[in-house]
Order: C-alpha cells, then sequence, then structure tokens
C-alpha cells in the first residue's frame, strides 16, 4: 500500500482536533500546527513523541532530545515553551499521562553507561508544582513499551514489557513506586502493552502473546478501583494472529479491548465483576482492517476505528459505534485514504507528528489513552 510522504523543516509539530464526528464530541476542528521545538537535525531528531490529556483538555506532550522535554497547554490558552522534564534527565521512550486533578507523571528508560545499567524512571509532579528528581521503578534493560496512567487521586500506574514479560508497578498519591510485579504469565511471548486508566483508578492492561512474530492470543489483566490486579485471563482464540490490542474504560470500571484478528477488527467487552464477552468481528468481511483504535466514554458508549484496504487495494478509515448496552451501529466512512485514526478517552483526541527533511520514514502520530 503507498502511502504520501511530507517533507517540511525538521522541527516537532502538534496538532489538535476536539471530536471525532458521529459519535459524543466536543465541537471543533484542527487546529493550526504549533512548532514546540526546532530545528532539529536528521541524526538528532527526537526518538519517541508522546501527548497527552485529560478530561479538563490539559495536555502535554513529551519527547527525548537528548533529554526528555516537554511542552504543555491549558484548554484554550496557548502551548508553553519547551523545557527539560529534569535536568541532564537522559534517557529514552518517554511517556506522560495527566489525572483530571492536573497530576502529571513522566516515565522513560535511562541510557545504560560503562558503571551504571539502564532503568526504568518516573517523575510525578503534583498540581501546581514542579517535577521532581525521577525516581527509579525498575531495571531498563531489554525494556519497550512504556505505558502510564494517572487517576484522579494522583495514582499513577505503570506498565512496560521486557524479556520476562509484562510488568507493572503503581505509585499512590505523595507516596513511593511500589516494586514491579509481572501481569503475564511467563514463556508465553507476550509484548506490544497498553494501559487504560478510569478517574477512579479501575485499570485494565492489554497484550498480544504468542510465539516470537506470531501472536495468537491477547492477554488481560484487570484491577477494580482501590483494589490489586487480578490474575491474567486470556481472550478465547480464533487460531489466526491477533495484533496490537487497544483497552478502554469507562467511569464505572466496565471495560472492552479492540485489536486484529487476522484481517479483521474484533471487539471484546467485560462488566467491573464479569468475564469477557466472546469476541466480535466488527468489520466488514472481504475488508482488510488494520490499525486498530478503541474508546469508551464515561457512560460506557464505545467507538472502534480502524484502517481499511479493500480487494482493489483502497485505502480508508472506518468506524462503529455502540451505546452502552445496545448493538454494534453499520460500519461508516471516516476518511478516504486514511493510513490512522487515533480516538481518545472521551473522544477528545490530540495528534501529533514529527519528520525529518530528507527523511524516507513517512510521518507517526501517537495519541494520549
Amino acid at each position: 500500500m503507498s502511502t504520501s510522504r511530507r517533507v517540511v523543516s525538521s522541527s516537532l509539530v502538534v496538532a489538535l482536533i476536539a471530536g471525532i464526528a458521529a459519535c459524543p464530541t466536543v465541537p471543533g476542528s484542527w487546529s493550526v500546527l504549533k512548532t514546540l521545538e526546532a530545528t532539529f537535525g536528521c541524526p538528532r531528531r527526537p526518538s519517541r513523541r508522546w501527548v497527552s490529556a485529560n478530561g479538563s483538555g490539559h495536555t502535554l506532550a513529551v519527547w527525548t532530545r537528548p533529554a526528555s522535554c516537554y511542552a504543555e497547554r491549558s484548554r484554550g490558552a496557548a502551548w508553553s515553551l519547551s523545557k527539560p522534564v529534569v535536568l541532564n534527565a537522559i534517557g529514552q521512550f518517554p511517556v506522560a499521562a495527566i489525572g483530571d486533578d492536573d497530576t502529571v507523571a513522566v516515565a522513560w528508560v535511562t541510557v545504560a553507561t560503562e558503571f551504571t545499567p539502564a532503568y526504568v524512571v518516573a517523575t510525578v509532579r503534583a498540581p501546581g508544582g514542579s517535577f521532581p528528581a525521577p525516581a527509579q521503578v525498575a531495571l531498563g534493560s531489554g525494556v519497550y513499551d512504556l505505558n502510564l496512567g494517572v487517576a484522579n487521586d494522583g495514582t499513577a500506574t505503570l506498565v512496560w514489557s521486557a524479556p520476562g514479560g509484562i510488568f507493572t508497578a503503581t505509585r499512590p498519591p505523595a507516596g513511593a513506586w511500589a516494586t514491579a510485579v509481572q501481569l503475564s504469565a511467563s514463556g508465553v511471548g507476550a509484548g506490544l502493552p497498553d494501559l487504560i486508566v478510569s478517574p477512579a483508578g479501575a485499570a485494565l492492561a492489554v497484550w498480544q502473546q504468542g510465539t516470537a512474530g506470531n501472536p495468537t492470543t491477547i492477554g488481560t489483566a484487570y484491577r477494580a478501583a482501590g483494589g490489586d490486579w487480578e490474575a491474567p485471563r486470556v481472550l478465547p482464540s480464533s487460531g489466526a494472529a491477533t495484533w496490537n490490542p487497544k483497552p478502554a474504560i469507562d467511569h464505572a470500571g466496565n471495560v472492552a479491548v479492540g485489536y486484529l484478528g487476522g484481517n479483521a477488527m474484533v471487539v471484546a467487552t467485560r462488566a467491573v465483576s464479569g468475564d469477557w464477552s466472546a469476541p466480535e468481528v466488527i468489520s466488514p468481511a472481504g475488508q482488510a482492517a488494520y490499525y486498530p483504535a478503541l474508546a469508551m466514554d464515561g457512560s460506557g458508549d464505545l467507538i472502534a476505528a480502524w484502517q481499511a484496504l479493500d480487494a482493489g487495494n483502497y485505502g480508508s478509515v472506518r468506524q462503529r459505534s455502540r451505546a452502552s448496552g445496545a448493538s454494534w451501529g453499520l460500519a461508516t466512512l471516516r476518511a478516504e485514504r486514511g493510513r490512522r485514526l487515533a480516538v481518545a478517552r472521551l473522544f477528545r483526541v490530540t495528534a501529533r507528528w514529527r519528520w525529518c527533511a530528507g527523511s524516507t520514514t513517512p510521518p507517526t502520530r501517537r495519541v494520549p489513552r
């Protein structure tokens, strides 16, 4: 499949959209692109870009250059100047999360040296405060796919993949990070985790698992608000490859996961005290699905989106929604020749791109959960 390529001056830029049509939205349109930091030379372009937003529209972007840097804005306000999260905090793979009380957490993996190993580190900024020195959470060798969430009371949850499986650590408000625990079973080839945390602190971690390069099941771990992580549960497998799970949660703690099952968009749901429903294919037959996205609002309404590729190799972005307790509506065309659509909690979307002049890598983007 061919994709367009944008080449502009090397810089970090962001754009914001207020809502997604055909679902509960906040009316709005794409803003003008804003340069947060420039100019990057190709060898020193930011190694990762991450954007997070809370329910009131407080938005924070974080990246590395080579220290972890950030810029933020309140809803309706201008972006701040970029600045280091912590001075001389050299690292990689930064992630960020903002609670609805404006607690901000940023985590990254430090770079190993001749004298010190790599660590997963995190810093948590209280509302109205500044970022303290980062705390060591776990060893960082072989760590990828950091994911971070913050509840309304400031509790921070971190999930990541490591050679042994999927791990998590939690920090209570104004407390210290607990010792990391393993969520996935050992030796199952678990990887590519994702995390969603509700305002009350309920959490769902999801990941794909199976032999290297051929995952065939989706693993899940659930934590009720104020509780501990349950034992992992694995969704029923159809035998097809399963990829790229995306979690969703409502204010009551009901959860869902969307993922690719073969070339189809698949969704399963679970009530707080129940078990997972049978996975349901929601993409049309004869249409290959890629780049799944899933979101749930506070009342439990769901929207799923994916890139579709038909038999004529024609790309489009499709979406399908389901009100709480109802059946899925018809799949609708969201955009033609789309590459990726990402949907954020409460259907507010924050996307950002980066590219390097002369690079052959197409623009990439990621959104908050």
